[in-house]
């Protein structure tokens, strides 16, 4: 049978978009549902930056300047030894939470973005909305803004859209900063010799946290191979779909299945 290849991100991006399909047919305005998306979005973001906050406080109790260090960072355990490992862990569980809540906003970031057509057919301008009802006015610094009667010269959206995604990217940076400073004091921590068993173990789990962090982001948004569930859209999604009686097929299928 021949293999299907599609990422984990878009398959909870179109599970997203059958729930919303499901709750605009249940009366919510399509207008309300976008805003409420947004509304979330914001919140997640906010959620991120104090939990990416909390690592680098974090990073600056168990850390100091040295002249000499073990670290290629200029970092050095200074805090009390038995508290410093715990407090790594802590800091590189939170970064698992914070590379989940991202993917999380990937997914509904992308199906928001292909709600802005259906806006714009009722009349509403999706960047429009988020500045009149959200809490920043920064979406209408858009690089693509759609004009029926104009069209804009090529590359000058393509540049500032480009600019755009460059400064997205270098803001992000602190956070990989950041997971490579947790990795290598925890090194560090492998390297102590005088170090208990379980604290080298706390080392262990966390460097584990944060490489995982990343495997798992780039798991999540590459296209992976999977296979059609014969039975499940047999049985499940066509017969139920029949009405009164069976499906032709039926008889079939259940030989097929023998």
């Amino acid at each position: 049978m021949k293999s299907v290849y599609v990422s984990l991100r878009r398959l909870n991006e179109h599970k997203l978009q059958k729930t919303g399909r499901t709750l605009t047919s249940d009366g919510i305005s399509l207008k309300d549902f976008y805003l409420i998306l947004h509304a979330r979005i914001q919140k997640e973001t906010k959620s991120i930056v104090k939990q990416v906050i909390a690592a680098a406080t974090i990073i600056v109790a168990v850390s100091g300047l040295s002249s000499s260090p073990l670290s290629g960072f200029g970092l050095s355990l200074t805090l009390i030894p038995e508290l410093a490992p715990i407090l790594l862990l802590s800091g590189s569980i939170m970064f698992f939470f914070v590379f989940l809540s991202f993917c999380g906003i990937l997914v509904m970031f992308n199906y928001i973005h292909s709600l802005s057509p259906r806006l714009l057919r009722l009349g509403y301008d999706a960047s429009a909305l988020e500045a009149i009802y959200g809490e920043s006015f920064g979406s209408l610094a858009g690089t693509y803004i759609y004009q029926q009667f104009l069209k804009p010269v090529p590359l000058v959206p393509v540049i500032a859209t480009a600019l755009l995604f460059g400064v997205i990217f270098f803001s992000l940076s602190p956070v990989l900063i950041l997971a490579a400073m947790y990795v290598n004091l925890q090194v560090e921590v492998l390297f102590l010799a005088d170090a208990p068993l379980f604290h080298k173990a706390f080392a262990i789990i966390g460097i584990a946290c944060i490489v995982g962090s990343f495997l798992f982001l780039i798991l999540f948004n590459i296209p992976i191979s999977h296979k059609k569930n014969i039975d499940d859209i047999r049985w499940n999604f066509l017969f139920k779909r029949v009405g009164q009686g069976t499906h032709p097929q039926s008889k079939k299928w259940l030989d097929d299945d023998v």
